[in-house]
C-alpha cells in the first residue's frame, strides 16, 4: 500500500492538522519538492519525505535537506513569522553511506530507516510520541503503543 496514504492515516489520529501535497502545493508550493505530508503541531511543522518508496537516498539529497533546513528555519520562517520550526523526517529503506543522527537533529533533520513498512509506521509512531505527539480514539482516550 501507498506509504503516504498509511502515514496520513496514522497522523490524523494526533489530532493535529495535516497537509497533504494538494494542500502544500497551494499554501507553500517552494515546499513541495520537499515534503509529501506534514503535521502542523503548536510548535513545529513536521515534514515527512517518503525516499522509502523510491529507495534513493543519497549524500546529494541529505545535503540539501541540511542546507534547506537552515534556510527555511531561519530566513524563511522569520519572514513567515510563525514561530514553528520545521523538522524534516526522511523516511528510507537503507542506505549505502553513514550518516550521523545527532548532528542531522540539531539541524531539525530525522532520518527514520526501516526495510518492512509496517515496522517503519511503528518507529514513526515512537518518533511522535518521543516528542509528545499523542495519537487519539475517536472518543479522545489515547492511544497507548505496545
Amino acid at each position: 500500500m501507498n506509504l503516504i496514504y498509511n502515514l496520513k492515516s496514522i497522523l490524523v489520529q494526533t489530532k493535529y492538522t495535516v497537509y497533504d501535497m494538494e494542500q502544500i502545493k497551494q499554501l507553500a508550493p517552494h515546499l513541495s519538492n520537499w515534503i509529501d505530508i506534514v503535521l502542523e503541531t503548536d510548535t513545529h511543522m513536521i515534514c515527512f519525505k517518503d525516499i522509502w518508496t523510491w529507495n534513493n537516498l543519497t549524500p546529494e539529497i541529505l545535503n540539501s535537506y541540511l542546507y534547506g533546513s537552515e534556510q527555511i528555519n531561519s530566513t524563511i520562517n522569520s519572514y513567515i513569522n510563525t514561530g514553528k520550526k520545521y523538522i524534516f523526517v526522511l523516511l528510507v529503506k537503507n542506505t549505502h553511506f553513514n550518516f550521523n543522527n545527532k548532528i542531522l537533529n540539531q539541524k531539525y533533520i530525522h532520518i527514520i530507516k526501516k526495510f518492512n513498512q509496517n515496522k517503519l509506521m511503528k518507529e514513526i509512531s515512537y518518533f511522535l510520541y518521543s516528542n509528545n505527539i499523542y495519537f487519539y480514539e475517536e472518543d479522545d482516550s489515547v492511544i497507548m503503543l505496545e
